[in-house]
């Protein structure tokens, strides 16, 4: 295991060095893992149908990301206009590369951010 890594340690994704292990993703990278990215929805964007909120992710230099989207796109959580924010919540990506203790993520469903990138690098979670 390398010296920077934790048994136990988190991905952004969610998933553990172990995780990553037992499917030979550190050994032998592997395209198309399902994983997900910790976001966090900042505000109500708008109430066109179903209901549009702005996500914020940061990556792995912290440089912040938005994504603006429908609820049901983002999360399967309840969030309405009447919903306290921030709301952490987790957005759903692929893992194209690992190098190091750095996951590069390609965003699910066609998502991009406002910037145009429909990627990140993301880090491990100490």
């Amino acid at each position: 295991m390398p010296a920077h890594m934790a048994a136990g340690t988190k991905w952004s994704s969610g998933l553990t060095y172990r995780d990553l292990t037992a499917v030979g993703c550190l050994h032998a990278p592997m395209a198309g893992v399902d994983v997900r990215v910790r976001g966090s929805a900042s505000r109500w964007e708008s109430d066109d149908f179903p209901g549009w909120i702005e996500v914020s992710i940061h990556d792995s230099r912290r440089n912040e990301h938005r994504i603006v989207d429908k609820v049901p796109v983002l999360t399967l959580l309840p969030i309405t206009s009447d919903s306290r924010f921030p709301i952490e919540l987790w957005v759903a990506a692929e893992m194209t590369h690992i190098a190091g203790d750095e996951v590069e993520v390609a965003l699910s469903h066609g998502l991009e951010t406002v910037e145009g990138a429909r990627g990140l690098t993301s880090r491990v979670l100490m």
